[in-house]
């Protein structure tokens, strides 16, 4: 990011011409000496570097020890946004390893108090979605989400693609703990937006996670053969890359998309198993006892009621290990199931009804409407009719009220009225069966075969509505995305990813009209033709990648570098403040010059010559020039600095207008008389 510190002159009647000059003098004297960008005295490279490269696990960071040292070292008041990442990854690792230690709000207080203070929504969003984080990890969903917004009020000021991309993710992780979907989805595709602008050795875990999270989105909404896709793509990608220690998660939530989406299979038991197996590799206890338990349901769906029982003891062992009450109520609740099934009713649904009460603790809705289903299962084997209509009558309030929270209900409509009036169908033959067992049995068979054929019709129907949608969203989700991409890809240039034309004429239609002051400069390589004739085109291909890649780094997140022709670069620094262009100018050709290309096994030095102005520049405020007019009077400043032995930026530090100019000749003309006044940069010295 480059800005420029602004200095604000007194409005005095008093004040002298020579008086101006030596403002003018001290104005120049700190924009030489001091830096131009508060980013880069707000972030320290080399720290900042370490903790790219720090490992996490779990959503804590593994070699932290570290972390207080660093944070030590660190001036907040020079570097606040370095030292809140620090402070914030201490943090995480403090109170994740250590629960029940409370102190790290004090430090986490202080931190945001010292962002705060220094106005530097970077370091404020950074902490506070650290704070965010912790409560998602300890559980405290609750508080996570009283922080969102506040986090989404300072978001707009913020401009670090990391804090961006954590800030939309975490967010979107609560969110999807209250079931609102909708929201938790549009923060994830954020996320995903700056995840491209993030470089790091982890882009490819925090891509696997944002997957993750968009696939659990899918399966809440009954999105199964779009949420398989997907984690199949994940999965592959996760061996590709090495990710395996979120494998284990993958395989588990694949496996319950494909129970969803074909029923309950061998290769759903396989899948399960695989993670479980690869869970206990890998350290994660939870993703271990649900792969047991996931199989052993499945298993239980197949009737392999032994098989089942078998894993279901080992996911209870492991929950028990670790303590986890949550997750052996769904296994000891599927134990109760199988001893139903195998004649023990009484024993069965003791342990069911009491598993059953953990279970409504935590769970949600529509994961409580499938318990009841087994429990009227159960119930009916049992004899106890009166017990199963209950269970179906809860049941159907409970689908009806998660249905209307969905988002996603394209054909939701038929199924809800044809389970409607299934259930109440079966509720009133139940409630009729314990008195009216010896009435009219041969109507009763009749009513049933006539339901099963209708509903084997609506079934049908449904199917066939489901694939034909399911395939046009596809082929529509697929056209969008292309037309993105061509899109896109008709605004850079093909080599450098850089912007091109076509892009700058886009945006200059979206200047703002109630500030539509920037700056341009206009670059070009010295010698380029020379470059090609030495080193050969490939170099001259590698040069100019090279060149765009350092300025995109050199400017802010809103600035543009366009690839203007050949081996011309323009940057259009919109809203830019005009003392702060001699420093950016000198930063330019720091940046190219002083560490040399490296093209295979050679070292090309480059240096640059170019031109700058701004609209504000002092005499063309009664007649400014359009964008056209700029770039005319940049590429003159710019052959001023060829014309001078290059290696320098020409800058127009005033051009009085007394009336609109026509043609390039006229700027020409005025450049070289006492209407203008330039200021030349030059650049570094070759190294001998």
């Amino acid at each position: 990011m480059v800005s420029a510190k602004s200095v604000t002159m007194p409005n005095h009647d008093l004040f002298t011409t020579n008086t101006v000059r030596l403002c003018f003098f001290g104005i120049f004297f700190l924009l030489w000496f001091v830096p131009a960008s508060p980013s880069y005295a707000e972030r320290l490279p080399d720290i900042e570097h370490q903790l790219d490269q720090m490992d996490w696990r779990n959503a804590t960071p593994t070699n932290y020890e570290w972390l207080d040292e660093i944070v030590n070292q660190i001036d907040p008041n020079q570097a606040i946004e370095t030292y809140a990442r620090a402070v914030g990854y201490s943090l995480i690792a403090q109170a994740i390893n250590n629960p029940e230690d409370m102190t790290y709000q004090t430090s986490l207080e202080r931190a945001l108090i010292l962002a705060e203070a220094q106005d530097n929504s970077n370091a404020t969003v950074d902490l506070l979605t650290v704070n965010a984080e912790i409560y998602l990890q300890r559980n405290e969903i609750e508080q996570a989400l009283a922080l969102v917004p506040q986090i989404e009020q300072n978001l707009p000021f913020v401009d670090n693609p990391r804090v961006l991309y954590h800030a939309h993710h975490t967010i979107a992780r609560g969110l999807q703990f209250h079931e609102r979907f909708e929201e938790a989805l549009e923060h994830l595709l954020a996320a995903h937006v700056y995840l491209t602008d993030v470089d790091s050795i982890h882009t490819q875990r925090r891509r696997q996670n944002l997957n993750i999270q968009i696939a659990r989105i899918q399966l809440s909404l009954g999105n199964y053969a779009a949420a398989g896709l997907l984690l199949d793509n994940a999965i592959e990608d996760a061996k590709t890359h090495g990710l395996t220690h979120r494998l284990p998660e993958l395989l588990l939530i694949r496996g319950y998309a494909e129970q969803n989406l074909n029923g309950p299979s061998e290769e759903v038991v396989e899948l399960f198993l695989r993670a479980a197996e690869s869970a206990a590799d890998e350290g994660s206890t939870r993703v271990h006892m649900l792969g047991y338990n996931n199989a052993g349901a499945a298993l239980l769906h197949l009737r392999r009621l032994d098989e089942a029982a078998h894993y279901l003891r080992l996911g209870v062992a492991v929950a028990e290990s670790v303590n986890n009450v949550n997750e052996r109520s769904v296994m000891e609740f599927n134990l109760g199931y199988i001893d139903v099934l195998q004649g023990n009713h009484e024993q069965g649904l003791a342990a069911m009804q009491e598993a059953e009460q953990t279970f409504r603790a935590f769970a949600a809705p529509h994961q409580i409407a499938n318990l009841l289903t087994h429990i009227a299962d159960a119930n009916e084997l049992a004899g106890r009719y009166q017990a199963q209509a209950a269970a179906l009558k809860e049941q159907a309030q409970l689908r009806e009220e998660h249905f209307r929270l969905e988002r996603d209900r394209v054909f939701s409509e038929l199924q809800i009225q044809y389970e409607a009036q299934e259930k109440s169908l079966q509720i009133r033959l139940l409630e009729q069966e314990s008195a009216l067992q010896q009435q009219d049995i041969a109507a009763r068979e009749r009513t049933q075969r006539f339901m099963l054929l209708v509903a084997f019709l609506l079934i049908c129907l449904i199917v066939l509505i489901s694939l034909g949608f399911l395939k046009v969203r596809r082929l529509n989700g697929l056209l969008n995305q292309a037309n993105r991409d061509l899109a896109r890809q008709s605004k850079q240039d093909p080599l450098t990813g850089l912007w091109n034309r076509r892009a700058m004429s886009a945006r200059l239609q979206t200047l703002s009209s109630t500030n539509p002051h920037y700056a341009v400069f206009l670059l070009d390589i010295d010698h380029f033709k020379h470059i090609n004739d030495t080193y050969g085109h490939d170099a001259g291909d590698q040069v100019l990648m090279e060149v765009g890649d350092r300025l995109r780094r050199l400017v802010r997140h809103d600035d543009m570098v366009v690839r203007w022709g050949g081996e011309e670069f323009l940057l259009f620094l919109p809203q830019f403040n005009m003392d702060g262009l001699p420093a950016l100018a000198r930063r330019v050709l720091d940046t190219i010059s002083l560490e040399p290309v490296h093209c295979e096994e050679q070292k090309v030095r480059v240096t640059l010559s170019g031109g700058y102005l701004h609209t504000a520049t002092p005499g063309m405020e009664k007649f400014p020039p359009p964008f056209e007019d700029m770039i005319r009077i940049a590429d003159l400043l710019l052959y001023t600095s060829k014309s001078r032995g290059r290696n320098q930026i020409t800058g127009l530090k005033s051009l009085y207008l007394k009336a609109p100019v026509e043609g390039k000749q006229g700027y020409r003309d005025l450049l070289h008389s006492a209407a203008a006044d330039t200021l030349p940069i030059a650049g570094p010295p070759a190294k001998r």
